[in-house]
């Protein structure tokens, strides 16, 4: 299968395409190389190991322009699209990409959306399900996300619409949550912190195997929650990440500038029914994953849940996570 993915030198995009490429698919890394998300440097990198195989294709194209989206559709037809880019609230946004795909008779498109458009309601710490009414609560770049999956649901492409809760994963830049506090760590230096609120945290490689899933399955027209199922708080990351790299761990702790938007867990019903997808990282693999990359010490690959065992990995709960927030931090040897 060729399958063109918009924003694949971006975080996601790349991982998907690594993963497509991996599996014997064709891959158009189609992208703007501008400086969002990572930055064009990092995208840079990305695409040049990319196009070390010969099954990907590098297109540097605005993908906001609906003249150069119809010329590449005509040119690479597509059999599928992943839209993984991250478009400026003030512009364009998906639109031209979606209305491109469906002129070129493409046979599915995977959109990348955002878990933080539940809005909290008088249940916070309920896990959201896929059927229940979005809100952007104000915010430009989750308004734009919702006008997205509006856009989709009405333009008469054949879609599915994943809905990702906070990715992490080895291989951040720093501008990435959380790999400036853990380069903190391991210099022995101060991490300073700005309040974030609860999260649920779901690793890079399950959001990706997640949207290859969404590609051979097919479950047209759905929603679909990606998450890790369990809320985090940042600062206890942190602490996990100082324990796992066996730092001392200083922190700083600043209020946020204005009130937090409440997230709220993922419920992740429909990815088992339609997917048969369920994260293969905890909180403390993820934690593991990040130290080892960073220290150069790979970490083993998750295997998925149903693949390990047919009964449901047990969640961490929040008196784990306290109870290991609590405990002393102990350098090597101590």
């Amino acid at each position: 299968m060729n399958v063109l993915v918009a924003g694949g030198a971006g975080l996601i995009g790349a991982g998907v395409s690594n993963a497509l490429l991996e599996e014997g698919d064709g891959v158009i890394v189609a992208d703007g190389f501008d400086e969002g998300g990572d930055g064009r440097n990092v995208k840079e990198w990305r695409a040049e190991r990319l196009a070390s195989d010969r099954r990907a294709a590098v297109e540097r194209v605005d993908l906001t322009d609906a003249a150069a989206l119809e010329e590449l559709f005509a040119r690479s037809r597509p059999a599928a699209v992943v839209n993984a880019a991250l478009f400026d609230p003030a512009g364009a946004g998906a639109g031209p990409l979606m209305r491109a795909a469906r002129t070129a008779g493409t046979g599915l498109f995977v959109h990348l959306s955002d878990g933080a458009l539940y809005a909290a309601g008088p249940e916070p710490e309920r896990p959201a399900r896929e059927e229940e009414p979005l809100d952007a609560g104000g915010d430009t770049g989750l308004a734009a996300k919702l006008e997205e999956e509006r856009l989709l649901a009405e333009i008469g492409l054949p879609f599915v619409s994943l809905r990702l809760f906070e990715v992490l994963g080895p291989m951040f830049p720093p501008r990435r949550f959380p790999v400036a506090a853990l380069d903190a760590i391991l210099a022995g230096e101060d991490v300073h912190y700005e309040e974030a609120g609860w999260r649920d945290v779901l690793h890079l490689d399950d959001a990706v195997r997640g949207i290859l899933l969404s590609l051979r399955r097919r479950p047209l027209g759905r929603a679909v929650n990606l998450g890790g199922g369990l809320m985090v708080n940042p600062r206890t990351l942190i602490a996990l990440l100082a324990r796992e790299a066996g730092k001392e761990l200083r922190i700083r702790v600043t209020p946020p500038p204005g009130p937090l938007r409440p997230r709220r867990p993922a419920n992740l019903e429909a990815a088992a029914r339609e997917l048969g997808w369920a994260p293969a990282f905890t909180v403390g693999n993820i934690v593991e994953s990040l130290v080892s990359a960073r220290l150069g010490t790979p970490a083993p690959r998750r295997r998925p849940a149903a693949a390990r065992s047919r009964e449901p990995a047990r969640p961490v709960s929040r008196r784990d996570l306290f109870g290991l927030f609590r405990r002393p931090f102990r350098g090597p040897g101590r």
